[in-house]
């Protein structure tokens, strides 16, 4: 998964221990983050799933997310010859930007759209001359926009194409650099300039996926100059709800729940938690809302294309709003720590769908929660047929550690000089009620269908949207509908393989995230 998501993480329950000293210290004057890695050393060196690789004698004088870096595996995130990452991550910001933080409580540091990398060939620079091997063009296509945000004040839609940030386009050699901009920060206000176009379609092109093997046709474009436009954006802090669409489909026979779900977030981090499983959130309340609304539906058609993922129990209440009632109280997900495992049991929901199969609109930049929801909800004997493309492969998830948690009056947190650190480390594995856990390569789709070669996006629910329509099609005569992309007649002596992977951002920044539960 790679969609650019600017997300605010939310503080969270911590498990925390006490900073030691070593005489390992030297070759910083950072002294704020050197308490802090004595802390996250800590931390880690318990919590931590590849816990026995990390170094017993590291150099704490590092800036904090150079020395966290240390410590991880190999095996942490994926790292091969088209992409290299960890799924561990660790963030600072001032304790008085976190205070805004804490008084917006789910509130959001956002531009207001979210965006996936697409890709074409460009008629002027690299078909029209024949045979080349250039690299196709690389866009970042904008996949919705959060009404009254900055970007829909801005008029940006769905299907605007980005292909300039900065004044600058993006490279074959890399454009990390250029995607972070596109970020709002965590906890403070940003802005960015980047322009858009529209994109002309002339014709597909026959390609080949470079890992796969696999025979695309990739669209051969031209830019149009009169519809670019340069944008600038300040972002601010919203609601983002992760639930952005969601509506009931008449459709022969059949009455079909379509819902867009955009992230597992229980909208606010401040709630108490009964038992186990139940929580309580803005979202939630959203979620159960939307299902009240689904009672009598014969299908759902749940759209996690653009999800990274998002809290553990925000997923098992999914889950449970989808299972029959049959299912309650047996176990949905075991989460395997270094020292311990926790099964979470389906709870009782009122206003459960109750339904045996389900359709997931699903792609490389579903991640984390969303493969899990897929992969526990068949280990429980629900039919669940994805449309769209291969997953992430992401079955491990993380604990959130933070120092905001920290007694105030602890002499680390006085160390610290006024600066919040919040780590999140992978911490465990992801396994189903029969003890299976899915392939890091990720979920193969029933039905393939590669968005990130599309030139014109339909509206989200539009029943002739490529991936929805294929839902529907399968819903009401049992096969899924085609792409629509006949293969070119236009002869072409050779065409650049396609790298789909190379689509992607720099890593998922969003993760499973488990919070323990504060009892009554």
């Amino acid at each position: 998964m790679y969609l650019k998501k600017p997300l605010c993480f939310i503080a969270a329950l911590v498990l925390f221990f006490g900073a030691c000293t070593t005489d390992n210290d030297a070759g910083t004057d950072n002294k704020e983050d050197q308490n802090a890695n004595h802390w996250i050393y800590d931390s880690m060196k318990i919590h931590y799933l590849w816990n026995d690789e990390m170094p017993s004698n590291p150099s704490f004088g590092k800036d904090y997310d150079v020395f966290f870096e240390s410590l991880l595996s190999d095996k942490d995130g994926k790292h091969t010859d088209l992409v290299d990452y960890y799924y561990s991550y660790i963030y600072k910001y001032a304790n008085s930007t976190a205070s805004t933080r804490a008084e917006e409580d789910y509130y959001k540091s956002t531009y207001g759209f979210d965006y996936i990398l697409t890709q074409s060939y460009l008629y002027d620079e690299e078909i029209s001359t024949g045979i080349t091997d250039e690299y196709p063009k690389i866009y970042a296509t904008i996949v919705y926009v959060t009404p009254g945000s900055p970007a829909d004040s801005a008029r940006l839609t769905r299907g605007d194409h980005i292909y300039k940030i900065g004044g600058r386009e993006f490279s074959r050699d890399g454009y990390g650099s250029l995607l972070a901009q596109l970020t709002a920060p965590i906890a403070s206000s940003s802005s960015v300039s980047f322009t858009v176009c529209d994109l002309e379609f002339i014709r597909w092109i026959p390609s080949v996926l470079v890992d796969t093997g696999e025979q695309v046709n990739v669209a051969l474009v031209s830019r149009d100059s009169e519809s670019e436009r340069t944008v600038t954006l300040t972002s601010t802090f919203m609601d983002q709800s992760p639930i952005y669409h969601y509506s009931v489909i008449e459709t022969g026979a059949h009455r079909v729940g379509y819902l867009v779900y955009n992230e597992f977030d229980s909208g606010g981090s401040r709630y108490t938690v009964s038992g186990e499983t139940a929580v309580q959130g803005v979202y939630h309340s959203e979620l159960r809302s939307v299902f009240q609304q689904f009672s009598g539906i014969t299908d759902l058609v749940l759209d996690l294309r653009y999800n990274p993922g998002g809290e553990v129990q925000n997923c098992l209440l999914l889950a449970s709003l989808i299972a029959p009632p049959s299912l309650t109280g047996q176990v949905f997900q075991t989460m395997e720590f270094n020292a311990r495992t926790r099964s979470l049991t389906y709870p009782s929901e009122p206003y459960s769908i109750s339904l045996r199969r389900i359709y997931v609109l699903a792609s490389s930049y579903s991640a984390s929660a969303s493969e899990a929801l897929m992969h526990c909800l068949r280990g429980s004997g629900i039919e669940v047929y994805h449309i769209g493309s291969t997953t992430e492969g992401k079955n491990v998830g993380s604990t959130v550690f933070t120092t905001d948690d920290l007694n105030p009056d602890s002499q680390l947190v006085q160390n610290l000089g006024g600066l919040t650190y919040t780590a999140y480390p992978i911490t465990f594995r992801i396994y189903d009620a029969q003890g299976e856990t899915y392939s890091p390569d990720g979920l193969v789709p029933d039905y393939t269908i590669y968005e990130e070669f599309e030139v014109d996006f339909l509206p989200l629910g539009n029943r002739e949207e490529p991936l929805l329509k294929a839902a529907l099609n399968h819903i009401t005569t049992g096969n899924a509908a085609p792409a629509g992309r006949a293969a070119s007649t236009t002869s072409v002596d050779a065409v650049p393989a396609v790298p789909p992977r190379m689509l992607r951002n720099s890593k998922p920044d969003k993760g499973y995230i488990y919070k323990e539960p504060v009892k009554k």
